[in-house]
């Protein structure tokens, strides 16, 4: 009668607790008991946001892309945080200018700092920062790896992980991540055997720093079965602690995981 315990398992779900109950007083500040679930139970709910992207229209309108707002970025943590969203993903790409590698930089980069400002912004919200950089190989149409120009026509030789590792120490430091997100989907340019080759020299890379690999699965993408068949084949190759990530925009896509049929 006299105040309000909330027990949860974690700091994140004891901030989401407070947040509900919050939510939940009636005018006069009362709550008449209850019990608060954490929905949708998933363990890890992130958002994916863009600090600088490629992909086939947005590469027709990068000579006027901007530098990420920082504000509105802000914005959009702040408000998937109240959305029960407990992880932020951010695909760097080339929107940060790299100590290492300042060849990368473009009109539009910003410096590494605004970076770390988003991962305090959202720690402050008890949400982790996975951080994204995409390593899928596709010329011709997808243009996933073009932030890493010149570097990105280079063979999957020991120069091109000297420079992709190199890129990830940099966000590793400034994010302290429990995952690291590698991109790989829509790849037309690798075999089977390279493609799993380079996930697993990737995730190997991570696993030696007790980061877990997370990478899109092309599953059930009927409009390029060249790429599905190549992932369907490759799942069983790739290292079991490889977390794979579905993506959809809807459709046919979203009716085919609702039947079940999303099993590697």
């Amino acid at each position: 009668r006299t105040g309000v315990v909330a027990a949860a398992h974690t700091a994140g779900g004891l901030r989401f607790a407070g947040q509900a109950l919050a939510e939940a007083f009636d005018p006069a500040g009362y709550f008449p008991g209850g019990r608060i679930v954490d929905w949708p139970a998933h363990p890890l709910r992130a958002l994916l946001i863009h600090m600088s992207h490629y992909d086939p229209r947005w590469c027709s309108w990068k000579r006027k892309e901007k530098p990420i707002d920082m504000d509105v970025a802000g914005n959009v943590i702040r408000e998937a945080a109240r959305a029960r969203f407990n992880a932020i993903m951010i695909d760097v790409a080339d929107g940060v200018i790299y100590r290492t590698h300042p060849e990368l930089k473009r009109r539009y980069s910003v410096p590494m700092a605004s970076l770390r400002k988003l991962v305090r912004l959202a720690e402050s919200l008890g949400m982790e920062i996975i951080p994204k950089l995409n390593f899928s190989k596709s010329f011709h149409r997808h243009h996933h790896n073009k932030w890493m120009r010149p570097y990105n026509k280079l063979s999957d030789n020991d120069e091109y992980y000297r420079h992709a590792f190199a890129l990830m120490v940099e966000l590793v430091r400034v994010t302290r991540p429990r995952y690291f997100h590698i991109g790989m989907d829509e790849d037309n340019e690798h075999t089977l055997k390279s493609y799993v080759s380079k996930v697993t020299a990737l995730r190997n890379w991570l696993k030696d720093r007790e980061i877990r690999t997370v990478q899109w699965v092309d599953l059930g993408k009927l409009w390029q079965p060249e790429v599905e068949r190549k992932m369907r084949a490759a799942v069983g190759r790739l290292p079991k602690d490889v977390m794979l990530t579905y993506w959809a925009y809807g459709g046919r896509e979203f009716n085919w995981i609702s039947k079940g049929e999303f099993r590697p």
